[in-house]
């Protein structure tokens, strides 16, 4: 256990270093091609010895580098591919599949074509990684300022496609050219929809784990057998069904809660499309989340613990003991918030991690639902099946290792709010 805590402490330790480190100075610059056509082009500058991957190399190898055009939708239309200077190619012996990489310098172009008149800004978000003797993740976002865009000119091209990329709307006098048919295939995102759902049943599998894990701390796993022993006891003292719908259901108020707490960043993405994609770029609240998260970092490490106050947790508890379903709602808000000194560190991360990436509210209530589901599995299942007790391992110092390696973890994307600042 201790050489497995180790190996994690030192991967989670250079993870937070490398978010520091970056042997990659990027550059940008825009470029005009017509009145509505730009090319947007980045420059990436290595240091020596070090060399950065293709978007094109092979799958099985190193990471290949990705770019995420942010807000595309309603605003511009990329025109082909992202071009890439000349890559060198070289067989890895370690993963047995060439590779396609740059060394000292790259450059990405990417044109693209305004279909609104009042753009002023692209943002575009890179992911790439850089070896040497070792590998370190990367990401920057480059904002692109545009010149003063003539309204009558992006009015024809929106004439041909409309917000909508499926559907085409022709003037009745206008004929579509072959060039114009090309683009609007190009513009279809066909695999965004299954690229999105992909990274949605990611982020429930990740969050999933991450709500089982924390039943592994020292604020949550001794409530396992207690809570066990509660609906146990109502199914020796009455209907059996009864107890195991009871216990089902007290999971069931675990996951409810956790996901209703997801609902309000709904309301805020109502009120601003973009307001996530702001929050994740706005240098400031990255400093905050960096901040929050340190903090985090160090309740997880044993300096102090962040809990709620007892007044309201006495509250709860007093009202758990109604009976009913309205008592097993207060006995899953109980454990919440009892258990909050180590389950509050753990979902900021879930909250921080789905946060940044593209999916806003959506993918943060996946992030919930699967961290909810996580947490309350252990006590459904085990109360459905009590013999399986004997099978959990005693309490211990064990349970304090896990919460270090947690600690670790959130310093890990404190750093990573800190390189987006």
């Amino acid at each position: 256990m201790k050489k497995l805590v180790l190996i994690i402490t030192l991967l989670f330790s250079f993870l937070g270093y490398s978010q520091i480190f970056n042997p990659v100075k990027w550059s940008s610059k825009i470029e005009q091609k017509s009145d509505n056509e730009f090319v947007l082009v980045m420059d990436a500058a290595l240091d020596d010895e070090w060399h950065m991957y293709s978007q094109f190399t092979p799958d099985g190898g190193s990471q290949p580098t990705a770019f995420t055009f942010k807000e595309s939708k309603g605003n511009y239309q990329l025109v082909g591919k992202t071009k890439e200077s000349p890559y060198k190619k070289v067989f890895n012996d370690i993963f047995e599949v060439d590779e396609y990489y740059f060394a000292k310098k790259a450059t990405f172009k990417q044109t693209i074509k305004v279909t609104n008149p009042k753009l002023k800004t692209i943002k575009v978000y890179v992911e790439y990684q850089v070896c040497k003797e070792q590998c370190i993740q990367g990401d920057n976002t480059f904002t692109f300022t545009l010149p003063e865009i003539k309204t009558a000119v992006v009015e024809t091209a929106s004439n041909v496609v409309t917000a909508d990329s499926s559907s085409v709307a022709l003037d009745s006098s206008s004929v579509v050219s072959s060039e114009v048919e090309k683009n609007i295939k190009e513009i279809a995102p066909t695999s965004a929809p299954k690229e999105e759902k992909k990274n949605g049943w990611l982020l429930f599998l990740a969050t999933l784990l991450a709500g089982i894990l924390v039943t592994f701390t020292p604020c949550v796993f001794p409530m396992i057998p207690m809570t066990v022993s509660f609906f146990l006891k109502q199914s020796a003292h009455g209907d059996k069904k009864k107890g195991r719908f009871n216990a089902l259901m007290y999971g069931f108020f675990i996951v409810l809660i956790y996901v209703l707490i997801s609902l309000p960043f709904h309301i805020f993405e109502g009120i601003s499309e973009d307001i996530f994609y702001e929050v994740s770029t706005n240098p400031y609240l990255n400093l905050f989340f960096f901040a929050v998260f340190t903090i985090f970092a160090i309740s997880f490490l044993g300096a102090f613990e962040i809990t709620i106050p007892s007044s309201l947790a006495n509250k709860v508890d007093n009202a758990s003991n109604k009976g009913g379903l309205i008592g097993i709602f207060f006995m899953a808000l109980t454990l919440i918030i009892v258990s909050f000194s180590c389950t509050g560190p753990a979902l900021g991360l879930v909250i921080g991690g789905a946060l940044s990436t593209d999916g806003g509210a959506t993918l943060l209530t996946i992030a919930m639902l699967g961290f909810g589901v996580g947490l309350a599995f252990p006590f459904m299942i085990f109360a459905l099946f009590p013999s399986m007790m004997g099978n959990l391992p005693k309490s211990g110092g064990w349970l304090n290792t896990v919460k270090v390696v947690f600690g670790f973890i959130e310093l890990a994307l404190a750093f990573k709010f800190f390189s987006m600042r």
